[in-house]
């Protein structure tokens, strides 16, 4: 009987992938909090290079937790290497946390993205023009500034060169869920105009070309990416397709089909 070990820790996002897998006959363990989860982890080279404790050795472990958290990280590069079968590995994730080294990824894999900047403030180029997209390196934090308005002594910043945008206010979010995709059109959030609500749309070739091209590249088993015309400005290893009915069986399936 196969069993899965679903990480949601922070979220507790999975509960219908949960609901899903166990339909399909499988055993899933799913720690609730950080000391059952580190509680349960016992890795060894023995007895044919896999050890757990308790005795049940997880077939796969599905990684939705998407703080960065050392425990986890290290148990998902350790599962790895003793031949557990993780699902969007420390690896790629690490990718796609780091913007510049992502951005930088993608346009040698010649993907469409944004200029992007690293340094002091003083030194934006001029070419960059009177405002930027400003964002955490790391983090979650996206606001568009002017230029003129950043201050800093001796912090160095992060910025990207502000897209156009051929649909004024609308941007397209491809979700690709092991192997199942959609788009779905939403409001850019610095649209000064009205909100559209977001609606699922005919997902066109060039951006099933583009899922498959940052799939390869990334190792990712499910994300999803944002799209201004044909350009990438993010990608996300941490989707939220829960509300999305198809994209939650198709992660069921893959996990309870998946050869391991």
């Amino acid at each position: 009987m196969r069993r899965i070990l679903l990480i949601d820790i922070s979220d507790h996002v999975a509960g219908r992938i949960v609901e899903g897998v166990e339909e399909r006959g499988c055993i899933v363990y799913r720690p609730q909090s950080l000391i059952e989860f580190t509680g349960m982890i016992g890795l060894t080279s023995c007895d044919g290079y896999r050890g757990w404790t308790p005795d049940a050795v997880p077939d796969i472990m599905v990684n939705f937790h998407s703080q960065s958290t050392p425990q986890i990280a290290e148990t998902c590069e350790a599962a790895e290497m003793l031949g557990i079968r993780v699902m969007n590995t420390p690896h790629a994730v690490a990718l796609v946390s780091d913007r510049r080294r992502l951005l930088h990824t993608l346009r040698k894999n010649r993907v469409n993205v944004p200029d992007f900047f690293w340094g002091h403030p003083s030194r934006i180029p001029e070419e960059f023009g009177p405002e930027v997209v400003l964002k955490d390196l790391h983090g979650h934090l996206v606001m568009r500034v002017r230029t003129s308005q950043i201050a800093s002594r001796d912090e160095l910043i992060y910025c990207e060169r502000t897209v156009l945008n051929p649909l004024p206010g609308v941007i397209q979010t491809v979700y690709c869920i092991c192997g199942y995709f959609f788009t779905v059109e939403k409001t850019d959030a610095f649209y000064a105009g009205k909100h559209r609500r977001r609606a699922i749309v005919r997902t066109v070739p060039s951006e099933i070309e583009l899922m498959r091209k940052i799939r390869d590249i990334t190792g990712l088993d499910f994300f999803n990416f944002d799209l201004i015309g044909d350009t990438v400005i993010d990608v996300n290893a941490f989707p939220n397709f829960f509300p999305y009915p198809d994209a939650v069986a198709a992660l069921v399936d893959y996990v309870a089909t998946i050869e391991i």
